[in-house]
C-alpha cells in the first residue's frame, strides 16, 4: 500500500471540502481490495491450478490501471465544472 499517501494527497487536492469523506472511502476501498484479492486468489487456486493465479493478478492489475486512468482524465472535467459554478 505504498502509493496510499500520494492517492490521499490527490484526493485532498481535487476536493478539499470533502477530504474527510474521501479519505474514509479510500481507506475502506483499500481494505475491500485486499479482501476481494484474497477471495479471487483463493477461488482461482481452488478451482484451477495455482499457475493460473498470475493471470488473474494481471487481469486485476489491468482493471486497476484502467480505473486510475479514468480517474485522472475526469479531473479535467471536474476543473471545468468548478469554473462553471
Amino acid at each position: 500500500m505504498a502509493p496510499s499517501p500520494a492517492i490521499q494527497s490527490y484526493l485532498i487536492e481535487i476536493a478539499p471540502e470533502s477530504a474527510d469523506i474521501q479519505l474514509g472511502f479510500n481507506t475502506s476501498s483499500l481494505h475491500i481490495g485486499v479482501a476481494l484479492g484474497s477471495m479471487v486468489g483463493g477461488f482461482v487456486v481452488s478451482q484451477y491450478s495455482i499457475s493460473v493465479n498470475p493471470a488473474a493478478g494481471r487481469l486485476i492489475t489491468l482493471l486497476s490501471i484502467l480505473s486510475a486512468l479514468y480517474s485522472m482524465t475526469r479531473k479535467e472535467k471536474h476543473d471545468a465544472i468548478k469554473k462553471a459554478f
